[in-house]
């Protein structure tokens, strides 16, 4: 049975997803520069799997945004984890507001 794969070229990670948000705010947010409430809020609003998800990506995020700079192309074997990852950015984005 053949499955979905979405496939996104260089120069479309960074216009889909803004993964500098999330690199730059993960340590206010969750890391241990958070504070309780803006961690709460992001335990409230992601499930234990959808945080794990998160995380992994987190790390590939910050891999390109610091390190390595970004992939010629990145594979979602999913089709929800594209949603998860631009709603997750989305909640960091909105982190920075909150102060």
């Amino acid at each position: 049975m053949p499955s979905l794969v979405l496939r996104f070229e260089r120069d479309e990670i960074p216009t889909t997803f803004q993964y500098g948000v999330m690199v730059e705010m993960w340590d206010k947010v969750v890391g241990s520069g958070s504070c309780g409430s803006k961690r709460r809020k992001y335990h409230a609003e992601f499930t234990e799997a959808e945080r794990k998800i998160i995380s992994s990506w987190h790390a590939k995020f910050r891999k390109w945004h610091l390190v390595s700079g970004l992939p010629d192309h990145v594979y979602f074997r999913k089709t929800g984890t594209v949603d998860l990852l631009r709603r997750a950015i989305h909640f960091f984005a909105t982190m920075e507001v909150i102060r």
